[in-house]
């Protein structure tokens, strides 16, 4: 009878593909103890594919148990640490630990986003939470690591999407650059990063370039989602050519942040645009903070690009003379690149 029972259940657990597991009346001695039971330490759920892991937040340490050789998408929330330096530190340790799980447990990982909100729970410093969701070791499932694989021939994830969201303190923007050293995500063709931390005020240069470097090195993107309302960058046609340069694969550009505009802070130029795309010929959105005509008589005289890709422009804000009215500009853009859409331009 239990032996059906038993059978029954590994039956059904390796067809789920897909599976949010919460606090909510969550056992923590359930998942480690059917574990136990599979004879070769096979995952419980061997055909897994995508996990949204929201257990994290209640100190919870048994996410290894349901890494598996097919799982290709894996949310993770835990809890934001409040700009605790301390905290900072024991969470980029726990990443270290989990870095080196995923490479040998989970292979074909190609999505994975970290979120972080919720709470610490009251009986936990943020260092003994961060050391709580690590202590587990991979041997508890060793039938999925290969036995040729090694850290060492494994440094590399091959991720094609990541999300980072939600972090807290000025050094937020700084932690998500400490990742990308950690994940070394050579691969990557898509990323999201967004935070409503305030930018640094340690910080010593502006310029968007600088402050993004460890992301300009990620030379195979496609799609780039920077929402960082309460960032502050120097952003003009210098600093856009650069970005695009960087990108040239580009598909879609989405860039949200706040900007410097004055005598001494320039944001880019519409005749920009011609460059954009000639650099990034797939660019189809593309989404930035502000954008101005010059008062000149050129202003609108943009390089025409018939083979490109653009048919998505939103600016946040754009600076447009008074002499010239907002539908010369839309029928400029759609003169310059044929497939874009006009928009209300304000």
């Amino acid at each position: 009878m239990w032996s059906d029972i038993w059978n029954n259940l590994l039956y059904y657990a390796s067809h789920i593909r897909s599976i949010k597991i919460s606090g909510d009346g969550h056992d923590t001695e359930v998942i480690p103890t059917l574990s136990s039971l599979i004879i070769d330490h096979s995952p419980l759920l061997p055909s897994l594919k995508h996990l949204f892991w929201d257990v994290a937040i209640q100190g919870r340490d048994d996410l290894l148990y349901f890494l598996g050789p097919n799982l290709e998408r894996l949310v993770v929330r835990v809890c934001n640490f409040s700009g605790s330096s301390a905290g900072e530190t024991a969470f980029l340790g726990w990443n270290e630990h989990l870095h080196s799980k995923l490479l040998l447990l989970s292979p074909h990982l190609s999505r994975f986003t970290i979120l972080t909100n919720g709470q610490y729970p009251q009986s936990l410093t943020p260092e003994l939470y961060f050391r709580r969701l690590h202590r587990l070791g991979v041997g508890v499932i060793s039938s999925c690591v290969n036995a040729n694989s090694s850290i060492e021939s494994l440094r590399v994830m091959h991720l094609r999407k990541l999300e980072i969201g939600g972090f807290f303190g000025e050094t937020g923007i700084g932690l998500c650059w400490r990742l990308l050293s950690i994940y070394q995500f050579t691969s990557l063709q898509s990323i999201r990063i967004t935070s409503d931390a305030p930018h640094s005020k340690k910080r010593k240069s502006f310029k968007l370039t600088d402050n993004f470097r460890p992301l300009l090195e990620l030379r195979a993107l496609r799609h780039v989602c920077l929402h960082v309302p309460f960032h502050v960058f120097d952003f003009d046609n210098e600093q856009l050519l650069a970005v695009a340069k960087a990108w040239p694969a580009l598909v879609s550009l989405r860039l949200m942040f706040a900007f410097l505009h004055s005598l001494n802070y320039s944001v880019p130029d519409i005749r920009s645009l011609a460059d954009i795309v000639r650099l990034c010929p797939s660019l189809a959105v593309f989404t930035l903070p502000a954008m101005e005509v010059a008062n000149s008589p050129d202003a609108l005289e943009i390089s025409e690009s018939p083979k490109s890709s653009l048919h998505s422009l939103v600016v946040g804000i754009f600076f447009i003379p008074d002499n010239i009215d907002s539908l010369e500009v839309s029928m400029a853009l759609t003169k310059a690149f044929p497939a874009y859409c006009p928009q209300t331009i304000e």
